[in-house]
């Protein structure tokens, strides 16, 4: 990870090129920064500058042998510890079983999805690793493990840098465990915390770290970023960045909405259950639709909302701005067209205030069945208004 990969954050990326070049490096610092703010990506571009063998003023080399294991995150001295359940007997890629107990044990999965999206929250990694609705923590045995590592000499570099993603989670006894190594840790050994809300951290551990605040991205550098990345007009990756409110992980999952090949026909079907809601035949047909979108998982209930913004969002466009400005394929031109009149300057204003509260009650872990349920019956006046 390059720093100039990283939307944004100049003044810290300076920061922290200077700390580096000056040799200030402090020994544990905390990273703190809302979702999406890109506080992982910030914390291993600055491990990969530190150990980069042919470092530049600007940023690291990318090409070092260094440089090749950190973009893959694969370096021998550079640790992750993160959040993780207990799975027994887990199927591996090479076809063999074993128990996925500690970070260690989860890092392939952990690289993976780390490629798929650096911006991931807990939910959606939880979500990945498939813990079902089990809770992730950082126990006491990963602890124990990380000051066995860090006691051995370092493999190719001179620092050896360990990254704690959501020290939130950090159980109790196990922050306590960390907390001489983090106040006096070995020769040239780095903590980096990455974490999203410090008030559930403990006291000791916060006091014990450089406080780096990372702020979101603004507005009109991410707007940039949209319109090159997925070849948007700006009116287009505005309107994606507003929605997402500086967050990147909803930057990437509205621009590039993260569904299966069955989301339009899904949509369709939904949003004519909700159109007929008055006639007791689809009013049977929507309860049991309700009750298939309950069980697919928050993560899935959450980009079908989001997938049915973008939907939304290219209706008004059709309706007002003519078919050569929409971003849709052919077939949810044609699924969508009729439905784009009913879309209009009455109602538009509450269908996106009902989508995006039904989308914050999702993430807080609200009834679906209800949620959903109530949604349609929404949508339905709406759409007849």
């Amino acid at each position: 990870m390059l720093f100039k990969d990283i939307i944004g954050h100049v003044e810290i990326k300076n920061r922290l090129r200077k700390s580096v070049l000056e040799n200030r490096i402090s020994h544990a610092q905390l990273f703190l920064g809302s979702e999406g703010s890109g506080t992982l990506q910030l914390a291993i571009a600055y491990a990969q500058y530190i150990c980069c063998l042919k470092r530049m003023d600007e940023d690291s080399c990318g090409v070092c042998s260094s440089c090749i294991k950190y973009n893959k995150l694969i370096h021998p001295d550079l640790h992750f510890v993160f959040p993780v359940v207990t799975k027994k007997n887990y199927a591996m890629p090479d076809g063999n079983t074993r128990d996925l107990i500690s970070s260690s044990d989860y890092m392939f999965l952990f690289r993976k999805a780390f490629a798929e999206n650096p911006h991931q929250n807990l939910n959606q990694w939880m979500a990945f690793i498939e813990a079902e609705n089990k809770q992730g923590i950082i126990a006491v045995d990963e602890s124990s493990e990380l000051i066995r590592k860090l006691s051995l000499k370092t493999y190719e570099s001179d620092y050896k840098i360990t990254i704690i993603w959501m020290p939130e989670k950090m159980r109790t006894e196990a922050a306590n465990h960390l907390l001489k190594i983090i106040e006096e840790p070995p020769n040239k050994t780095l903590f980096i915390l990455v974490a999203e809300n410090s008030d559930q951290i403990i006291n000791t551990i916060l006091s014990r770290t450089q406080l780096i605040k990372i702020n979101k991205p603004t507005d009109d550098e991410l707007i940039t970023a949209v319109m090159v990345k997925y070849d948007y007009k700006k009116e287009q990756a505005a309107y994606i960045v507003h929605l997402a409110d500086g967050n990147q992980n909803e930057v990437q999952s509205l621009a590039h909405p993260d569904i299966d090949d069955d989301s339009t026909k899904e949509l369709l079907t939904w949003w004519r259950l909700c159109y007929g809601f008055n006639l007791p035949k689809n009013q049977y047909d929507l309860i049991a639709w309700v009750d298939v979108q309950a069980k697919i998982g928050r993560e899935k209930q959450k980009n079908f909302i989001l997938y049915s913004m973008h939907i939304f969002r290219e209706c008004m466009m059709l309706q007002y701005a003519g078919e050569s400005t929409v971003r849709m394929n052919d077939e949810e031109l044609k699924a969508f067209t009729k439905f784009a009149p009913m879309i209009n300057e009455n109602n538009c204003h509450e269908f996106v205030n009902e989508l995006n509260k039904a989308y914050f009650h999702i993430e807080r872990n609200a009834n679906p069945k209800i949620l959903f349920l109530d949604l349609s019956f929404k949508l339905g006046r709406l759409l007849r208004s």
